[in-house]
């Protein structure tokens, strides 16, 4: 379903590139001569569009990326007994202290 992913991913890019790139350059344009092109609203509003879409698209990858990390600890934690838990959360000992500082050293 997603193997076209990157490609859909770097056309999105690529054409919000390009349209900031005409926002910019009528922007210029404007500044130098005084007066804004006629286009300019429609320039700016599809840069804008563009923007806004790759950076849903974005969101909706990072969205992705989220589910399957939580996924893989759910799958993770699975594998941790009770009796484990018990261990993971006890203070160190003076004793365990003092040997990892002196791994550490001076």
């Amino acid at each position: 379903m997603w193997a076209n992913h990157s490609t859909f991913s770097e056309l999105i890019s690529a054409r919000a590139a390009v349209a900031r790139l005409r926002l910019e350059e009528a922007q210029e344009a404007g500044l130098s001569c005084g007066t804004m092109d006629v286009n300019y609203k429609e320039i700016q509003q599809a840069a804008f569009r563009l923007n806004a879409a790759e950076h849903n698209f974005c969101l909706q990858q990072v969205e992705r990326e989220d589910d399957n990390l939580t996924e893989s600890f759910e799958k993770f934690g699975e594998v941790i007994q009770t009796a484990q838990d018990d261990q993971l959360v006890q203070f160190p000992t003076a004793e365990e202290i003092k040997e990892a500082l002196f791994v550490i050293g001076p």
